[in-house]
Order: structure tokens, then C-alpha cells, then sequence
């Protein structure tokens, strides 16, 4: 059974085992690192069990005078959901109309958002979205989330791609933008699908030579094995087989 020890002003901290983990943890609009304290256990049972975990003033050296107990979340999720009328026109008669936004906020700013024009659907789609954010490949609860997506190798489309960069973070979703590896390809394939003169015509301008699309697309396969070679990557069930 895990013994309560707390920290006192009488504690050696030379001698303490701290880890520092890269939860992004805010407090009253404040950044806070959270400390992994062997043997220094505040509480047990609860979401992290047996908890050794504490917490202080980003930046600031861990000590008895600013360390505080940490049982909180790293970061906050949050739903917000706003629905506005409208005027609209279509075909030169004109009525008020409706519109939804739903945003899923981390630490208090807007994150990822969709509109949904009711608010059943959007709440139920955030419930989804929080999940898949949560369980995702890129560790979005890390307060250097943005350093795992930058330049990470990725499958696009069964295409070897490199995210270059990330465009926009906020009510709209998160953009990012995606490149071939020339290491292996020349440019993105053709997606059999673009036949008219519009899709192919934004096949050469905006797809072939990188495309912009959202970070939480099915189109992405995060995991990619530089042992494979590309060519031995037919769908989606090989793809699964390089995490073996």
C-alpha cells in the first residue's frame, strides 16, 4: 500500500528524483511545470492512482516555497457552442436564416472548430473530436504539440509526405500543409476521382507539389516506417502492418 509523503520545508531537494513532464498546465492564466516526484506521493486513487505528482511557476526552480500539489488537468478541454440568424439571400428573395459554430477550446483558446447549424450535432461531433484528440498520435496535451507535427513523416493519401508546416490553429479547425518526400516521390499522385477540368486544373496549381488539409483527416497515416519501402505500400491494411 502507497504511504502519503508530503514535501516540508525540511526537505532535501539535491537529493530528490524529479522528471518534468510536458503537460501543458495553466492556473490563473499562468503557465505551470508539473513535476514527477519519486516517493512523494499526495494522494492515491482518483485519475493518475497512486499521485506523486507537483507543480510551480513555469520556468521557475522546483522548491517547498512554490511547489503545489498537482490533481488538476493538463491542459483544460472545453465546448463552446453559438448560434447567430442570419440574412440571406437566394434567388432575389431574402429571409432570415440560421448558423451554428462549435469550438473545442484547450486552456481557455479557441482550438478546433466546425460549424454545425444545430446544437445537438455539434455538441455530439466535439464529444467525438475531444476523444480523437485525446487519443491521437500527436500528443495534443503537450505544451509542444506543434514541434511533433512540424516536419513528421506521414503517409498522405498511401504517399510518403512530410507535414511542413502548420497554417492555422483556431475556429476553423488546424490547417496544415503537406508535401511529398522527394526522398521517394516526385509529387502527389492523382487521386483517381479528379476528372473535370476544375480538379485537375486545382490538381496541378494545388495538390501535386504539396496540399493543404486538416490535421484530423483520414487522408493521413501518422506512422511511417523507414524500413518499408514505398512501393511495397498498396492500402490501407499494409499501412497497418508497418506499426508491427
Amino acid at each position: 500500500m502507497t504511504t502519503i509523503k508530503l514535501l516540508t520545508n525540511r526537505t532535501n531537494f539535491s537529493k530528490l528524483n524529479l522528471s518534468l513532464l510536458d503537460w501543458d498546465l495553466e492556473f490563473d492564466d499562468k503557465p505551470y511545470d508539473i513535476y514527477r516526484i519519486d516517493k512523494f506521493y499526495h494522494c492515491t486513487g482518483g485519475e493518475y492512482g497512486d499521485n506523486n505528482y507537483w507543480c510551480c511557476p513555469a520556468g521557475e526552480t522546483p522548491v517547498y516555497d512554490n511547489l503545489t500539489a498537482f490533481n488538476g488537468q493538463a491542459p483544460i478541454w472545453g465546448v463552446e457552442y453559438k448560434q447567430t440568424n442570419k440574412y440571406k439571400m437566394k434567388w432575389g428573395d431574402g429571409r432570415i436564416d440560421y448558423r451554428g459554430k462549435c469550438i473545442i477550446t484547450r486552456n481557455g483558446k479557441p482550438f478546433y472548430g466546425f460549424g454545425a447549424r444545430d446544437i445537438e450535432y455539434g455538441l455530439a461531433k466535439a464529444q467525438v473530436l475531444l476523444t480523437e484528440i485525446r487519443e491521437h498520435s500527436i500528443p495534443f496535451h503537450f505544451r509542444n504539440w506543434k514541434e511533433e507535427v512540424i516536419d513528421r513523416k506521414i503517409y498522405y493519401c498511401n504517399q510518403p509526405a512530410i507535414i511542413e508546416k502548420i497554417i492555422d490553429v483556431g475556429e476553423n479547425g488546424i490547417s496544415i500543409f503537406i508535401k511529398p518526400d522527394t526522398g521517394c516521390i516526385a509529387i502527389f499522385e492523382k487521386p483517381a476521382y479528379m476528372k473535370e477540368d476544375y480538379e485537375l486544373e486545382y490538381y496541378e496549381e494545388s495538390y501535386k507539389n504539396g496540399v493543404k488539409d486538416d490535421i484530423l483527416t483520414e487522408n493521413i497515416y501518422w506512422y511511417r516506417d523507414e524500413s518499408k519501402k514505398y512501393m511495397e505500400v498498396k492500402d490501407r491494411f499494409d499501412l497497418m502492418d508497418l506499426q508491427e
